[in-house]
């Protein structure tokens, strides 16, 4: 039993050391070798996975025309556009504003930025209207091209509340106060739209010197603006326009020829107290006759004690100026004398105030 393990003992370790002495011995490369009795012959290479070429169409005669007639017309389509750009008739030459009575035309143009050498095509509409709305006064504007050479703008404004004149100059006032100085073009106010005058010499020198219009206070500008809408409904008479006389007192002038005189308007306190002085005047509503007036003034700086004297104006009278070249007054249709009161022989009860209230402006 034991000989017959060895055996297979033997037989096995035999094995493995022939297996290993096959396993450790050192590869030899394969070679290929032909025999020179066997000659080479080409094969047709084949590659897997690998998409097929493209073949080539030939092109046919028809579409090389068309193609010729597509470039020929794109290239006569650039030379018409050039054409067209750079043709004289086809230029902005007349430049046509309109709906503008306070701002200038110079204004516009300079703002619209369009030179008449231009080509109509090359305006933007969009860009000179924006430029143009960003003008003082201008509320909004609209910009056409007309062919063959016109370029249309329509300006739409603001309204002044209130028209300053001061000598030889107007100029329009917004409701914030700000001014625009209109020069000596004769253009009318508005209609509904009130007048201030400005005698003061103070402001003929700064005029006479070439000095700017400081903008006017927005309260000021306000009452004056609601005293003129509700003045005819509260005292049966409508203002003819406001006005600085020459002394510094400020006055409103009716269109029946008189006047009531509210002292210095120099501060907001000034401005704040014109509601008490048209009450007090109110209150004399049944003491005088407001639109059969034989008075010329009523003098309002004490509303506690309204003085009154005088002779009326003609009714309507146009506003007096100064002109700034002598800084001598133009003559006016009545003087207005100091307020001289008379004394009574009796005491008499000072009239009772009533309050004329200014609100914001009526919507129209």
């Amino acid at each position: 039993m034991s000989t017959v393990v060895d055996d297979r003992a033997r037989r096995q370790a035999r094995a493995r050391a022939t297996a290993a002495s096959i396993i450790d011995t050192p590869r030899i490369a394969r070679r290929y070798a032909v025999a020179e009795e066997h000659p080479l012959r080409a094969t047709e290479r084949r590659r897997h996975n690998r998409a097929a070429m493209p073949r080539l169409v030939p092109v046919s005669l028809s579409a090389i025309s068309r193609r010729r007639v597509a470039v020929a017309v794109l290239a006569v389509q650039i030379v018409a556009l050039l054409a067209i750009l750079v043709l004289p008739v086809f230029r902005a030459h007349t430049i046509a504003i309109s709906g503008n009575r306070l701002v200038g035309r110079g204004a516009i143009l300079d703002a619209a930025r369009i030179s008449t050498s231009q080509s109509l095509f090359t305006v933007d509409g969009e860009q000179v209207r924006q430029r143009i709305e960003k003008l003082p006064w201008v509320r909004s504007a609209s910009v056409e091209t007309e062919l063959p050479s016109t370029v249309r703008i329509t300006v739409r404004e603001w309204t002044p509340v209130l028209m300053l004149h001061a000598g030889s100059r107007k100029l329009a006032i917004a409701d914030s106060g700000d001014v625009l100085d209109l020069g000596g073009a004769d253009i009318p106010a508005p209609p509904g739209v009130p007048t201030l005058v400005d005698n003061r010499p103070a402001f003929a020198a700064a005029q006479l010197s070439g000095s700017t219009r400081a903008p006017l206070d927005p309260q000021l500008v306000r009452t004056l603006v609601v005293t003129a809408q509700r003045f005819p409904d509260a005292f049966g008479v409508a203002v003819n326009h406001f006005e600085w006389q020459s002394d510094g007192l400020f006055a409103i002038v009716t269109t029946m020829g008189w006047r009531a005189i509210l002292g210095h308007m120099l501060t907001d306190q000034d401005v704040s107290t014109v509601p008490d002085q048209l009450g007090a005047l109110l209150s004399l509503k049944g003491k005088l006759s407001f639109t059969k007036p034989t008075f010329g003034y009523v003098d309002l700086e004490d509303p506690g004690q309204p003085a009154v004297g005088g002779k009326p104006a003609a009714p309507d009278a146009p506003p007096a100026t100064t002109t700034p070249s002598t800084g001598a007054a133009a003559p006016k249709a009545t003087a207005t004398p100091a307020p001289t009161p008379t004394p009574a022989p009796t005491p008499t009860a000072a009239p009772t105030p009533i309050h004329f209230s200014i609100g914001p402006p009526p919507s129209h």
